[in-house]
């Protein structure tokens, strides 16, 4: 078995730059949580050029559409210390950046638990950076002292951009955008709905759910459930430590789901290849079409695939500990005491299902 069990962090950035434009700020007064002065600040800022990258420890952040030819930023801070931070932008390492510096090592976080702590890299110029050990120590945890502040970004992209966020802690929400988004968070949920483009996520770890995209998806989290519906594109690409992944209405030519710990359960699918993974759960697989080349694979766990009546493929099963059970005639080339080699219908695709503990079920479409 294949499956890739790495903890992902904050990834790394190594690229950026922006055009500054500073329009606008808001302040406001606000109790702190600790009884102390809490301000809040709004700042606008506008980001020329097609490629740009945002960067920030803490925060929430989301992506909707903009217009013109800039991607817009409204950045909205907070805390006690928030009047430290420091908001960069310009030209850095051949790409346009920004980035909201935190003059501190550590970061107190109140929606934190009390025990609780995260610990990466940021370099002095803001830009995160975990791969490859550059950068100082920062540790954001729910006890008290460290800088109190947090930064709320609001991105405002316009058609046909391309853009890098890069985040610490917080959540992220994606609505209605056309555009190329690569999201790297070292601990942060996030929702994405009706995205044209490409989609790259990359989570240490979290919750990511997919609505309603157009392109090619890919997602790695160090552990965290991934829920995928309504996508269209060249390739959906789901990878997990630990956590379920749920996918449904699915139409591409390359699907791969894969999960160190969790369930795969895939629904209405139509994709010539496709490989569900898992090392320990249940595989649970409908295809609404034929496929040319199809794995499913479970370290421990039943696998259930169902099938079109029109469905056809050279076909391996085979099971360490339990059952294979079939309503679909096959025709049987050999047969061993767990294992069958044989063809459904024409032949004409492959098919390899196999668990290590667990039994194999093969049903075809009803009605």
């Amino acid at each position: 078995m294949s499956a890739r069990r790495r903890v992902l962090t904050a990834r790394t950035i190594s690229r950026a730059g922006v055009l500054p434009l500073l329009a606008t700020a808001l302040l406001v007064a606000a109790p702190a949580s600790n009884g102390a002065a809490s301000t809040t600040e709004t700042i606008r800022r506008t980001l020329a050029g097609d490629d740009v990258a945002i960067h920030n420890l803490v925060g929430s952040v989301r992506v909707v559409p903009g217009d013109g030819s800039s991607v817009v930023a409204e950045i909205t801070t907070a805390g006690h210390d928030a009047g430290r931070l420091r908001i960069e932008d310009g030209p850095l390492r051949g790409r346009n950046t920004l980035r909201i510096v935190y003059p501190s090592d550590r970061i107190h976080v109140n929606d934190m638990g009390r025990f609780s702590s995260s610990t990466f890299r940021a370099r002095d110029d803001g830009t995160l950076d975990v791969r490859r050990n550059e950068g100082r120590r920062v540790t954001l945890s729910g006890r008290g002292g460290g800088l109190e502040a947090s930064a709320d970004i609001v991105l405002h992209v316009p058609r046909g951009k391309r853009v890098s966020i890069y985040w610490g802690r917080g959540d992220g929400d994606v609505r209605n955008v056309e555009a190329d988004l690569r999201i790297d968070g070292a601990s942060m949920t996030l929702d994405a709905h009706q995205v044209i483009g490409s989609l790259h996520v990359e989570i240490g770890s979290g919750g990511v759910t997919v609505e309603r995209a157009k392109g090619s998806v890919s997602i790695e989290t160090g552990s965290g459930d991934v829920e995928i519906r309504e996508v269209r594109g060249d390739a959906l690409d789901v990878e997990t430590g630990s956590g379920r992944i749920i996918a449904s209405a699915v139409e591409t030519a390359a699907m791969t789901l894969e999960t160190g710990s969790g369930d795969v359960r895939a629904s209405s699918i139509r994709a010539p290849r496709a490989s569900l993974e898992t090392g320990s759960g249940h595989l649970d697989l409908l295809l609404d079409s034929d496929a040319d080349d199809l794995t499913l694979e479970s370290g421990s766990g039943d696998v259930s695939l169902s099938v079109p009546r029109s469905f056809g493929a050279a076909v391996h099963f085979e099971t360490g500990s339990g059952d294979i059970d079939s309503d679909v005639p096959i025709t049987i080339r050999s047969r061993g005491r767990r294992e069958i080699n044989g063809t459904i219908g024409d032949g004409n695709g492959r098919v390899s299902v196999e668990t290590g503990s667990g039994g194999i079920t093969i049903r075809g479409a009803r009605g």
